[in-house]
């Protein structure tokens, strides 16, 4: 301040320190160090005295506490209504400006009434009546709020990005030099941090396809499903596209409205038709994309067996040693399916054609039906008994297929048997109780006459 106390009250201060012998003057009297403010108030207001010795001559005035020069525990104090901010370095400053005119200059710049004034690296003494909100904050980390403007910092290896007030786009900011952001001019502020497998910032959608990925998105307009090849980073934003999928090709995998479908030789694969239910075969050595408006999910098996089921198809392999066989649904009959040649050994079946499809073990010694007939192999030293309409068939060893007519009984060994019974427990005529033991050895020789 560049006035001091009144003359008066001077004077009184001579009159009391002539008085008091040079007591008051001594009270009056204070050495400030090195590193300190000598603090005093003088008609109610707040005074600095710079280091060194000092006399305060009215009665007006008295000591208060010293203040340090420095004091690195408070970046911020208030004396009065000065406030004394000390802006270290990797912090950043700032202050709301009252009652500034549009013609004044403030460090540089035209300074009007509820402007942000940023402050700079050093010390500043703010006067209250012309700065309010008075904030410091610490540059450590990527995003600082200090009052109504974002202090961002962006890396290499991130992104930024806000929405401007004032046309509603989406700005994003590449790394570099720190931006300052007021929030009547942004809003939203992000920062992300940029990744292989994808990241989104505000609005937009960062997408990069590497080999071996697929992606894809709904175009909002169209409706129309885009498909995203690889070796590409793709910008999408929300707006213009919906339903963003990425995925690893394999050999099967359904990305949005389509399928993916890769057919390695031993496989085979088709699908219904959307329209009409037609079942598509799929040709081994090809990948096919199909779109669920016109194919329903495919099917894909190995045809690593002699029966294979597709869809309405049966792959059918003849097998050495077996008896496969189906009904006809044209007539009703049943058609059993013989070797004749390597082109005649495989079969492809379709089930508006044939049902009920059976195969049976040709060398099997139980009774096995096979379609309207029945099958059995009578083994070697054994003799089988068929009955129909109730005649006894006696049948030798060797396989056999007969119709429903016959109902095949338990075979009769024609080898020797022997039976041992010991310990077979009787009464003698004479009442005594006995034990015998007994061996029968015995053979069929005319079945017929058993």
């Amino acid at each position: 301040y560049s006035c001091g106390g009144p003359p008066l009250s001077r004077c009184r201060a001579y009159i009391y320190a002539m008085a008091t012998l040079g007591s008051y003057y001594w009270s009056k009297k204070r050495t400030v160090p090195a590193g300190y403010f000598g603090h005093y108030v003088s008609m109610e207001r707040h005074m600095l005295k710079p280091p060194g010795k000092h006399v305060l001559l009215s009665d007006e005035e008295y000591w208060i506490e010293n203040i340090k020069v420095d004091d690195e525990s408070a970046n911020k104090r208030e004396i009065g209504i000065k406030t004394v901010i000390v802006v270290p370095e990797n912090h950043v400053a700032g202050a709301f400006r009252v009652g500034g005119a549009a013609g004044q200059e403030e460090d540089g710049g035209p300074a009007r009434d509820g402007d942000f004034v940023l402050l700079g690296q050093g010390r500043h003494v703010l006067d209250s009546s012309r700065y309010r909100e008075v904030v410091i904050s610490k540059l450590e980390s990527d995003k600082v709020r200090l009052g109504p403007v974002t202090v961002l910092y962006i890396k290499a290896g991130f992104l930024g990005g806000a929405y401007e007030r004032t046309t509603g786009t989406y700005r994003i900011f590449q790394p570099g030099p720190p931006y300052l952001l007021h929030e009547k001019d942004y809003e939203d502020i992000t920062l992300t941090e940029r990744r292989l497998d994808g990241f989104t910032l505000g609005p937009i959608h960062f997408v990069t396809v590497k080999d071996g990925e697929m992606a894809g998105a709904y175009h909002k307009e169209t409706g129309a499903y885009q498909l995203l090849p690889p070796g590409n980073t793709y910008k999408l934003h929300s707006k213009d596209f919906e339903g963003i999928q990425k995925e690893r090709r394999s050999e099967l995998f359904k990305l949005g409205p389509y399928t993916f479908i890769t057919v390695q030789k031993g496989f085979i694969a088709g699908a219904y038709r959307q329209k009409g239910g037609e079942f598509v075969m799929l040709e081994p050595g090809y990948t096919y994309q199909l779109n669920e408006n016109e194919f329903k999910d495919p099917e894909r098996v190995k045809r690593d067996e002699h029966v294979v089921r597709i869809g309405p198809l049966t792959y059918l392999t003849l097998q050495e040693g077996f008896l496969m066989g189906a009904y006809r649904t044209s007539d009703g009959k049943f058609e059993e399916f013989e070797y004749r040649g390597e082109a005649k050994s495989q079969f492809v079946l379709h089930e508006r054609d044939y049902h009920g499809l059976t195969v049976v073990s040709k060398y099997s010694k139980d009774v096995q039906d096979f379609g309207p007939n029945q099958v059995v192999t009578i083994p070697e030293g054994y003799c089988g008994v068929f009955e129909r309409e109730g005649r006894i068939e006696i049948k030798e060893a060797g396989f056999y297929k007969v119709s429903v007519e016959y109902s095949i009984n338990e075979n009769l060994p024609l080898h020797i048997n022997s039976e041992r019974f010991q310990e077979h427990p009787f009464r003698t005529k004479d009442s005594i109780q006995m034990h015998m033991q007994a061996q029968v050895n015995w053979r069929v020789v005319d079945p017929m006459s058993c």
